[in-house]
């Protein structure tokens, strides 16, 4: 069976939708995987973009989620950067607008990187 794709407020599916282009890829990866998830009551979001990016041994991701006010993408931000995650990633979080961006991968340049990228990947998609 298959499953249905979440209603995914404009905003977040025009991200969803972008394509990845080879400058907003991190270096050595070529694999990139758009994951579209719903609202989630917890968080409190009103949907988020994830976009896995991997090669043959290794992977990173982002995490583009949004939410009702700009005060709640800097709380949800400041959550995800201090949270702890099992295993050897690190993690950079930072509120833009109504957007909470967040990333993990396995440095701490590797983490400021790919913010940077996850970055203009949401200013290309909005139109900034």
């Amino acid at each position: 069976m298959y499953a249905q794709a979440p209603t995914l407020p404009p905003a977040v599916q025009r991200i969803a939708t972008t394509p990845v282009v080879a400058s907003e890829k991190p270096a050595g990866f070529r694999q990139v995987k758009i994951i579209r998830q719903g609202p989630n009551r917890r968080a409190r979001t009103l949907g988020a973009v994830s976009i896995q990016f991997s090669n043959g041994h290794s992977a990173e991701a982002t995490n583009d989620a949004l939410l009702g006010t700009h005060e709640a993408a800097i709380r949800l931000a400041r959550r995800e950067a201090r949270d702890p995650i099992v295993g050897p990633f690190h993690v950079r979080a930072v509120a833009i607008r109504r957007f909470a961006v967040a990333v993990m991968a396995y440095s701490t340049a590797g983490a400021k990187t790919l913010l940077a990228l996850a970055l203009a990947h949401l200013r290309r998609s909005e139109g900034w």
